[in-house]
């Protein structure tokens, strides 16, 4: 049970953080900080999203030394693709074309076949 919540975990703040790191860059009102030097501006949102991203990164740490990293890089890789894929259809209007859900298919498609074949 813990490391499902441990994955759901990852998997929420990994997702959120992109999504608020995207969100944060697209908006010009309410920047709190600017980088020259990298033409880097930061609002509330974009900064919320990297506290998103840190903490999924401190979760994926915990996850590699529970799991096998033959398990755990390409699960998380496709499910991570996955809810940003839609995240971003959702969110940002992205398109969805045919090559892209083809892709995402084929990215699904690998992680079964590795861990259904150990």
């Amino acid at each position: 049970m813990t490391d499902v919540i441990l994955f759901a975990s990852y998997f929420l703040s990994s997702c959120s953080g992109l999504v608020l790191i995207k969100y944060g860059s697209m908006i010009k009102d309410g920047i709190i900080l600017h980088i020259p030097i990298i033409n880097l501006s930061l609002s509330i949102f974009s900064i919320m999203g990297y506290a998103c991203y840190i903490t999924s990164f401190l979760l994926y740490i915990v996850l590699v030394g529970r799991h096998e990293l033959t398990f755990l890089n390409p699960f998380s890789v496709g499910v991570t693709s996955i809810l940003i894929f839609v995240s971003a259809a959702i969110f940002f209007g992205e398109a969805i074309t045919v090559a892209k859900v083809a892709g995402l298919a084929l990215v699904l498609a690998g992680v079964v076949v590795i861990n259904v074949f150990k």
